[in-house]
């Protein structure tokens, strides 16, 4: 009897983690696509497409790397090589992603964390009074509106040639943009609301604008990436 050669692949078995892979996608966006697919015992079990994707690839990687382990071949700096090789592509396109999140809820916070800094200092040496402090709070705003503007078009522009997405862009722009302005109308509004009720708006503002600012960061994103169908 000859003895059949060892396969250097298994191609089945490839395809099968892939279909265990779209099992798994259809288990976490069945309620989000509209067809009524939660009703569906095998699409309602998706998630056993994890241990069915990872039992494959086990078998998989000893079965490729098994012959090299028993003839003294297998190098461990390869195979990490290769994990890496096959991990980092999605995982960088998603820290990408994130960055671009962080940064868009960060510059939002410098803003008004410079904008209440002036505030601040305008009420320590009796700048701000009641008499102005309504066109202080439109100077703020125009300041704001100007900045954001910039800075929008800058990061936008950015976003839609790295990622070859103009609507990604857009996004991004628009969201810098709401960020900034809520982030400049925050840094002078809280400082003169605190004032008001007799407490340090030194002490007290940072907390106040960084929450304002973080929040409506991640808003104005998310919320207009839905809205745009990105996501």
């Amino acid at each position: 009897m000859t003895a059949l050669a060892y396969p250097q692949d298994l191609k089945p078995l490839t395809s099968l983690r892939f279909i265990a892979a779209f099992w798994v996608l259809l288990y976490h966006f069945k309620d989000h696509l509209g067809l009524g697919l939660g009703q569906f015992g095998l699409v309602a079990d998706g998630y056993l497409g994890v241990d069915l994707f990872f039992t494959l690839s086990g078998f998989i990687l000893a079965h490729v790397y098994l012959i090299q382990f028993e003839g003294g071949r297998f190098g461990y700096g390869g195979f990490l090589k290769n994990r890496i090789a096959r991990v980092y592509p999605m995982h960088l396109a998603a820290l990408g992603a994130m960055i671009v999140l962080f940064v868009g809820a960060g510059v939002g916070g410098n803003a008004g964390t410079q904008t209440m800094a002036v505030a601040v200092r305008a009420i320590a040496t009796n700048q701000l009074t009641q008499s102005n402090t309504v066109r202080t709070i439109l100077r703020e705003i125009r300041v704001a509106f100007l900045n954001g503007a910039t800075v929008a078009v800058v990061i936008g522009l950015g976003v839609a040639f790295v990622f070859a997405n103009p609507q990604l862009g857009m996004v991004i722009a628009a969201a810098m943009m709401t960020n900034i302005v809520f982030a400049g109308f925050a840094g002078v509004m809280v400082p003169v609301i605190l004032d008001r009720l007799d407490v340090d708006p030194a002490v007290s503002s940072s907390v106040f604008v960084t929450m304002i600012t973080d929040s409506m960061g991640f808003f104005a994103f998310l919320g207009l990436a839905v809205a745009s169908k990105l996501v």
